[in-house]
């Protein structure tokens, strides 16, 4: 019997100023990992750019590259499946930010 495939937390993390290149996830052997949804959000004044991608090589693969309004919740719904190997990363600058990624992780085969 195949097992369900439930959403999980793929990273988290919250913090102030401004940070480029945080990982979140590494994609592992043996499983398929997919990404379902990206959350960010960030207080201050005017816009930001959020910036969630993967690398795997030598290849950045921007999965989100928006601008976004301070004080709203900023909402990204995927089906983007993560190569093995691959880091999902993040960038952003803010006087407070957050970001959420959720997604699936199944077993490959």
């Amino acid at each position: 019997m195949a097992a369900r495939a439930y959403t999980r937390s793929l990273g988290r993390q919250s913090g102030s100023g401004s940070v480029g290149g945080q990982l979140l996830y590494t994609a592992q052997a043996g499983y398929v990992t997919v990404i379902r949804d990206i959350s960010m959000f960030a207080t201050g004044t005017g816009t930001l750019q959020g910036n969630v991608y993967y690398t795997t090589g030598s290849l950045q693969i921007h999965l989100m590259r928006d601008p976004i309004l301070f004080d709203h919740i900023y909402h990204q719904e995927l089906r983007q499946v993560l190569p093995v190997g691959a880091n999902l990363m993040f960038g952003i600058a803010a006087d407070f930010w957050s970001i959420a990624v959720t997604g699936y992780v199944l077993l490959d085969g």
